[in-house]
């Protein structure tokens, strides 16, 4: 969703999108200023109960946004919940096996159309990711939006998340994300020195190699041109991917890739002896299976 991003860069090129798209825009920035407001709120809520909490991913596209607010509390307690039903009118969605093994809670809220979700001490489709989590808190940073400051993940946090989330999840590629991962690698500000090492600690830096190439490979086919990546730094193998764009997404052959990628993951988490990660990962075909 990166409505108001375009929005703002065709107005930067000398072009005046029409009155449809500027009431379409009109309409995202209040929705987006009422999402913070309330984001504002829940962090008032959470700071007085003591409880640490980042959220993961709305900040990332801004001044666009998502529709749900994604927060991550390192306690797998129901304390934030309980601050949350204690102070809104919520109501609680309907809780899958699946979300359940994931660690996740979702609310609705009342008055608004959208979702929370918690997200309880780890991160993926079965809460595989558990080691990675306890870096968001550590390295989380504080963003100002309209007057409200937020804890959000760091700028390398934020990318790892969406390595872990499109490559060892969801198989597919959004624009927004690729807008944010391409606007961080050409203006440098990205530490890669952190990224690296902290892939490479939790089992995932042959995940973000594939997600790289697969962020230049597009960025190339679309702008005629090469994406500055250091290559030797990151080790990047040249690899031929077959790129899709369909019903909003590049949808890329990532179920074929993932089946090596994972298996590349357990046998790095059995080495570590991170257990607990290796029985949650063991039981996604099981899942996979089911659904």
């Amino acid at each position: 969703r990166v409505l108001i991003l375009i929005y703002d860069r065709l107005k930067e090129l000398g072009m005046q999108p029409d009155e449809i798209y500027q009431q379409a825009v009109n309409e995202e920035r209040e929705r987006i200023g009422r999402t913070i407001g309330l984001m504002a709120k829940i962090s008032k809520v959470l700071v007085e109960a003591g409880i640490e909490f980042v959220f993961i991913k709305n900040y990332q596209h801004y001044p666009d946004m998502g529709e749900d607010i994604d927060l991550f509390v390192q306690e797998q307690t129901n304390a934030a919940d309980s601050v949350l039903v204690g102070n809104f009118k919520v109501k609680p969605c309907k809780r899958t096996l699946l979300n359940r093994v994931a660690g996740k809670t979702q609310y609705t809220l009342e008055g608004w159309p959208f979702e929370v979700e918690i997200h309880h001490g780890r991160l993926g489709s079965m809460g595989e990711h558990t080691v990675f989590p306890k870096f968001l808190l550590q390295n989380r940073r504080v963003v100002e939006i309209r007057g409200v400051k937020l804890w959000v993940p760091s700028q390398e946090d934020q990318f790892i998340i969406q390595v872990l989330q499109r490559v060892y999840g969801r198989f597919y590629l959004r624009i927004s994300e690729l807008v944010y991962a391409v606007n961080a690698i050409l203006m440098g500000s990205f530490d890669w020195d952190y990224i690296i090492q902290t892939t490479k600690s939790i089992g995932i830096f042959d995940g973000l190699r594939f997600y790289l190439n697969c962020v230049k490979l597009i960025y190339q086919n679309v702008m005629k041109k090469s994406l500055p990546l250091n290559k030797s730094r990151l080790s990047l193998p040249e690899m031929p991917v077959k790129i899709k764009f369909s019903d909003f997404y590049y949808r890329l052959p990532l179920q074929t890739v993932a089946r090596s990628l994972y298996m590349k993951k357990l046998f790095l988490d059995i080495k570590a002896s991170r257990w607990m990660e290796v029985r949650r990962t063991c039981l996604l075909p099981f899942f996979a299976a089911l659904i």
